[in-house]
């Protein structure tokens, strides 16, 4: 998500619980997606790692050949035993300002 587009990308958990996001030019998210929910955990003082979380949870599913899917936990999804909650980290923006 680190374009740069006028309006920039949306964040969202889809219907099935996938954590998604908008295609650069585009605003469009599927109905029934969760916009909200979501939250972010400066860092603190000192560190460079802060969290984001979504209100329900996170899981990751490994998908064969391709590494893992990160889901919202949502109402009426399923997730296998080879699937994993997790805490996202967030890292704080550098830029050459810090390093001045």
């Amino acid at each position: 998500m680190g374009v740069i587009v006028p309006g920039g990308q949306q964040a969202y958990v889809a219907p099935d619980g996938a954590l998604s996001y908008t295609g650069a030019h585009s605003a469009y998210i599927p109905e029934g997606s969760i916009r909200d929910g979501f939250s972010r955990e400066e860092p603190e003082a000192g560190q460079t790692f802060g969290y984001l979380h979504f209100d329900t949870g996170f899981v990751a599913c490994s998908v064969e050949g391709q590494g893992y899917q990160v889901f919202g936990q949502v109402d009426g999804a399923t997730f296998g035993d080879e699937c994993l909650g997790f805490n996202a980290l967030t890292s704080r923006s550098f830029s050459v300002r810090d390093a001045l």
